[in-house]
């Protein structure tokens, strides 16, 4: 005995009807939202650019205690002998300063080598140098168009005359080494002190660079 499928429940002859059911809806369904809403705006917000921030962090320091300087040693001085020998004979040498030709060459001139300047550490001063004059970094163009920040540790000497010399990144991102070395060239310092006299410094500081939006 053969069995056949009842049409309503054969899906293969119900698909064409199905199908073109379903397409005939999805016109409709799309020329009511066409003729509901003709144009479609959205409105985003205008995003304010915050001016960028540079922060300037000092890097706290060690002091390690001084060392006694050791005693020098007691050296024999060698006293003046109050007693002439027996045997020894002063005589009186007179000296006819008008009969002797005396010729004076000119003084040799003496060139004085220049005298280097002693660089101490930072821990070891009495009074360490105060930043006087600050220089803003200026923010390198590439690093700010790709979103970009990062901290660079800078190494440098202030003179005795508060002033900003041999100055290099110790590390850092590559981008923004150049800025940070310019920068850090125009600073301005109240020299360090040691026994009460101005003297040559090592320091260094780290230069953030830091975007806002």
């Amino acid at each position: 005995m053969l069995r056949h499928k009842h049409p309503e429940a054969d899906l293969k002859l119900a698909y064409p009807k199905v199908m073109a059911r379903s397409i005939w809806i999805s016109i409709v369904f799309l020329l009511v939202l066409a003729v509901m809403f003709p144009s479609f705006e959205m409105e985003t917000p205008a995003r304010v650019r915050r001016p960028d921030v540079i922060i300037v962090e000092q890097i706290p320091e060690i002091r390690h205690p001084s060392r006694p300087e050791p005693k020098r040693p007691s050296m024999p001085i060698e006293a003046d002998a109050d007693e002439v020998p027996e045997d020894v004979t002063i005589e009186l040498t007179e000296l006819d300063l008008d009969r002797v030709p005396v010729e004076l060459s000119p003084p040799a001139r003496q060139e004085t080598a220049p005298v280097e300047e002693e660089v101490l550490e930072s821990w070891k001063v009495e009074q360490k140098p105060s930043l006087n004059r600050f220089t803003m970094p200026v923010y390198p163009e590439l690093a700010r168009k790709a979103g970009l920040e990062g901290v660079v540790f800078v190494a440098f000497t202030v003179g005795a005359d508060g002033s900003v010399r041999q100055v290099r990144a110790v590390r850092g991102p590559e981008i923004f080494r150049k800025a940070a070395i310019e920068a850090v060239s125009q600073f301005v310092f109240e020299p360090a002190v040691q026994n009460d006299r101005a003297v040559a410094v090592k320091m260094s500081m780290p230069i953030r660079f830091r975007l806002n939006d």
